[in-house]
This record gives C-alpha cells, structure tokens and sequence, in this order.
C-alpha cells in the first residue's frame, strides 16, 4: 500500500486532463451562480468527502504518505501537521484562508487486522470565497475516481445574513434559489427551528436516490442565536454538516 498514493497522484493528473477535454462546465456552476445571487455579509466553501480505500490493513507510515499524496493533489505540500488516534491518522492545514482535514481510519472485524476496511475523509472549508468552490469539489471527485474510492463529495456554499431573517423572507430566499436553478422540491420541511428543502434539477449531473426519486439540491436555513446570524446553506448533492 505504500505505492498507493504515488498511484493516486498519477492517475488524479490522468483523469483531471480527460475532465479538461471532456467535461461539461457548466455542470455545477449554475449551483454558485444561484447561491451568489443573494448579498451575504460572508461567505465560505465547504467540502466533504468520505469513502472506502481499500480492505488491506496499512501501517501508520502507508497512511501518512496517502494522506500526503491526496493532500498535495489540491495544492498542499507543506504546512501541515500529521497526528496519530489509535487506527486514525489525519493530516491538517490550517491558514487565514481555511481549513483541509483529511484522514484515514481502519475497522476492524472481530478486532482482528485480517479483516479490515480503511476509510478516508476530506474536509475542506475555504473563507470568503465561492468562485473556487468547483474547482476543489472537482479535484477531490477526482481523487475519488482516480483511487476507485467508493463514496460521496458534497460542496456547500455557507452565507451568512444579519439578525433573525422572518419566515416570509426565508421562503422568498428559497423560492428564489429553487428558482434559478429550475428545481423541483422533492421534500422539505418550513419549520422556524427547522427549514430543509430537498429538490432535483437537471443542471447539475450529480445526484442521490431517496426513496425512489433523485436529489441534488439541498437548502438549509438557521438562525444562530449567539452570533446574531441568518445561515444559509446551499448544497449538491447534500449537506452531511453538522447544522
């Protein structure tokens, strides 16, 4: 498994050059397009990503240099720390502009290594921005195919509005999203202390199945008490955040 991430980084720079000749562009954009169509007062990028790598059991140096090979694939190849958890191992950047947290967790079977499964995740937050946001989802959707990783990316663009916006203006801010995106709702819930819209549109390629029908759009609305903050998820395929 040592090779791994050298195997990795290779065939991420193949299937990246296929994207560049092949790809939809506008596949996503109109997701960021839509969300930056409201003036927040911040703005952030989240990405998420967890799936499984393998069943063979690696050491804590085969971690360490997949950890190290995926990281530098996004464009980080120093500053960072490497920190060991019993069967976890992460590696983390921390900057003014963010946060990457990637990390690789073994379970074991009947607490034996002979039956294992390894499992990765990428968590990524970028301050103040959204015009990158596709390009990071891109390159860890990349990364996954690349290493036959079977899992999820979600993107969430994060804004942040002023006070305690009332219920009508959530819906109107909702409405308008669903709107641009010619979206339509598949559940959702309106609730003050709960507002969760889930929805489909044929603009991004994405999506997951729930009880027999597509998703692709997430819209989750709170109010933060401490913060005095209206905040506004937009996602795709999902939001997995803890909100």
């Amino acid at each position: 498994m040592r090779k791994a991430g050298i195997i990795i980084a290779m065939a991420v720079w193949i299937v990246t050059a296929v994207r560049l000749i092949n790809v939809n562009v506008r596949a996503g954009e109109d997701v960021v397009t839509a969300f930056n169509t409201i003036k927040y007062d911040n703005v952030d990028t989240i990405i998420e990503a967890f799936g499984e790598y393998g069943k063979s059991y690696m050491e804590d140096g085969e971690k360490e240099d997949a950890l190290v090979s995926i990281a530098s694939c996004i464009g980080i190849d120093k500053n960072y720390d490497i920190e060991h958890n019993g069967d976890v191992v992460t590696l983390l950047n921390r900057s003014a502009d963010g946060e990457v947290k990637i990390a690789l967790n073994t379970t074991t079977d009947y607490g034996t290594y002979k039956s294992c499964t390894n499992y990765i995740s990428i968590n990524m937050t970028i301050i103040g921005r959204t015009d990158c946001a596709l390009t990071y989802k891109n390159m860890i959707d990349d990364i996954f195919a690349a290493g036959k990783i079977d899992g999820y990316v979600n993107m969430s663009l994060k804004g942040e509005l002023n006070g305690a916006v009332n219920y009508y203006e959530r819906n109107r801010l909702a409405d308008e999203l669903l709107d641009i995106l010619d979206a339509k709702v598949v559940s959702e819930n309106r609730e003050n202390d709960l507002f969760t819209i889930y929805a489909y549109t044929g603009l991004v390629d994405e999506y997951v199945m729930s009880a027999g029908r597509k998703i692709n759009i997430n819209i989750v609305q709170e109010y933060d008490s401490v913060a005095n903050k209206t905040v506004i998820y937009l996602s795709t395929p999902l939001n997995n955040l803890d909100y």
